[in-house]
């Protein structure tokens, strides 16, 4: 599995999950939700909508690397204040920046 992290604790403290907890569950649901040396990805179920928001942090070679928000369909979502500053967060922790 993998290591929390203080990034990875505050984004579950708003209701963020990072990976399953079992490969099997991951498996079972055909989507790969995970934390890579290249790719990190958070999702959330938004109750009041009915949408699954996802945060996709990218690791990118030249160094511009990408946070992207959005829901099960690729539709972007906003991204507040807060979680930016997270993303970026655990993106120095992973070494990236």
């Amino acid at each position: 599995m993998f290591k929390r992290k203080k990034a990875d604790y505050e984004f579950h403290k708003l209701g963020y999950n990072l990976g399953f907890t079992t490969e099997e569950e991951a498996r079972q649901t055909g989507e790969i939700i995970y934390d890579s040396d290249l790719f990190v990805r958070y999702s959330k179920y938004n109750d009041e909508y009915k949408y699954v928001h996802y945060i996709d942090l990218l690791h990118k070679k030249s160094g511009r690397h990408i946070i992207q928000s959005h829901d099960e369909n690729d539709t972007m979502v906003g991204l507040e204040p807060k979680l930016a500053h997270l993303a970026i967060r655990k993106m120095k922790e992973k070494g990236w920046i």
